[in-house]
Parts: C-alpha cells; structure tokens; sequence
C-alpha cells in the first residue's frame, strides 16, 4: 500500500499532498474552511472528515481515487447524523486561475462551478 506524503500548509500538518492542494485551491477561491477539526463516532464507525466549509455550510472530503462503498456510507451517515451536507470530490485538482475564473457568488462553487469544471468525480450526500 502506498503512503502518502504528509504536507504542512499554514501551520496545518496535513496528512497528504493532495489534502494541502485542496486547502491552497479553497484560499484561491476565497472559500474559509477548518482542517478536520472534529472527528465522530457514526456507532461503531469514526469519521475524520478533511475539511469543514463553515459559510457553505458543508463537510469536504478529498479522494485520489473514486471513494468506496464504505466512504460513501461514511458520507451519507455523517450527514445524516450532523443534519449537513457532505461532498466528496476526487481526481485532479483543477486550476482556478488556468482553467476557470470564479463565480460571483461562492455558495454555489462545489456544486456548481468547480464540479462542472471537475474531471473525474463529486458525490453529495444530503439529509
């Protein structure tokens, strides 16, 4: 199994690269957002979600890979349990100044904008 390389980004010890990219791609958008401030225990299952998007109003998971079946039912039971929204988005990061320019209104940019512009994959998990 490969690891991933652990990256610090604004005094935050990220677990990987990739969680470090995204972090640097919400600050370009102008998006705040708390790195995995709280963990729960969903009955017998813990989940650390990546990121909390305090004025979407949305938990952020970032995956390499599409997710499997267990990190969506992961997905699904926090939302469920925390009355929020849960995304999902993995592949490349697109670049916002190259490849797009941002919305006017940033409530909209994960699910709209950004998952448009989104190669590979999104899933929302909703109460």
């Amino acid at each position: 199994m490969l690891k991933s390389i652990e990256t610090i980004y604004k005094g935050y010890r990220m677990r990987s690269r990739l969680e470090g990219r995204w972090a640097v791609f919400l600050d370009t958008l102008g998006i705040s957002w708390e790195y995995e401030g709280e963990g729960y225990d969903l009955g017998n299952v813990w989940y650390l979600p990546d990121f909390w998007l305090p004025h979407l109003d949305l938990w952020f998971e970032a995956k390499g890979d599409s997710p499997t079946e267990q990190e969506l039912e992961k997905a699904a039971r926090l939302a469920e349990a925390s009355g929020k929204r849960v995304a999902i988005l993995w592949g490349n990061i697109p670049f916002p100044e190259r490849d797009f320019a941002p919305p006017s209104g940033k409530a909209d940019v994960l699910e709209g904008y950004v998952v448009s512009a989104f190669p590979h994959g999104y899933y929302s998990a909703t109460v």
